[in-house]
Order: C-alpha cells, then sequence, then structure tokens
C-alpha cells in the first residue's frame, strides 16, 4: 500500500490540510477577477477569468472563458490546482476540465511571480508571470515535431 492509499487519522489530516494552505497561499495573488486581452493564433481574444480558494484555502478554482472580439464564447475550462504535501513541500498539481468531458493533468511548478504548467501527458503548456497588478498568460503547443511553440499571449488586469 503507497502512503497516498493509507487513510489518514484526524492528527495526520489536521498536518496534511495545513502543508495544503501553506504551500496553495503562493497562489495568492492569483485569487480574484480577472479582464484579460490578447491573442491566440494571431487573432485577438478577450478572456474572463475568476479565481478562488474553495474549502479551507487548501485548492484553488480558476475558471476562464475565452470571447472573440465579436462576443462569441470560443473556449471555457474550469482548473482546479492543489498541493502534494506527500511529494515534497512545492509539488504542486492541476487538472484542467473542459466541454466534451476533456480533462488534462498538469505538474506545476511555481517559483515566486511565476507559474509553470507542464501537460502530464497531451496538451498546452500554460507559463503565468505576475506582472504589476495583473499577469501574463503565455501559452504553448507542440508541433508535428513535439517542439513547443507560443500559440497565445494574453495580458490580465483585475477586473
Amino acid at each position: 500500500m503507497s502512503d497516498h492509499d493509507e487513510a489518514l487519522d484526524a492528527e495526520a489530516f489536521a498536518q496534511r490540510a495545513e502543508h495544503c494552505r501553506t504551500a496553495m497561499s503562493q497562489f495568492g495573488w492569483l485569487a480574484g477577477s480577472w479582464l484579460g486581452h490578447g491573442t491566440h493564433g494571431g487573432e485577438a481574444r478577450i478572456c474572463h477569468v475568476e479565481c478562488r480558494f474553495l474549502f479551507d484555502g487548501s485548492f484553488l478554482e480558476s475558471r476562464e472563458r475565452i470571447y472573440t472580439p465579436s462576443g462569441e464564447l470560443e473556449h471555457e475550462d474550469l482548473t482546479i490546482f492543489g498541493a502534494l504535501p506527500e511529494d515534497g513541500p512545492s509539488e504542486f498539481y492541476a487538472i484542467v476540465y473542459m466541454p466534451g468531458g476533456l480533462a488534462v493533468h498538469y505538474h506545476v511548478e511555481v517559483n515566486g511571480d511565476s507559474i509553470l504548467c507542464e501537460p502530464d501527458e497531451f496538451g498546452a503548456r500554460l507559463s503565468i508571470l505576475q506582472t504589476g497588478n495583473g499577469y501574463r498568460a503565455r501559452i504553448f503547443y507542440p508541433d508535428e515535431n513535439g517542439a513547443w511553440f507560443e500559440d497565445a499571449v494574453v495580458d490580465y488586469e483585475p477586473r
């Protein structure tokens, strides 16, 4: 039985919860309502993002809606960020849920004002960098040779 499969007693659960809250506090600057302007595939996009902590602060939820310049909803997703204290104090993951039942799993690295989300199997690579009172998101996709190319850049400011 692995450490992840064992039941937690009350003390272990409280310790784990505290480790998760402490680790997840590094995402605190993302909490809020954001308006983004940028490009995807060279075309203008407008993005609305709502981020909030869930439960006791041990998860961060991010809901995103991306619109074309004419106001048509092009894409939406829900991302849940979490910590993995069993794997180390700086180990994070994210799961992105999209229409059609698609879920993409990510390994997440946090380094101060930057967050890098690497897909576990398939999906886009996401880089988030805090910029003053906002942030910049850059999205990279693999080409036919497996090399990453930047396809989208969006600058967000508080809404």
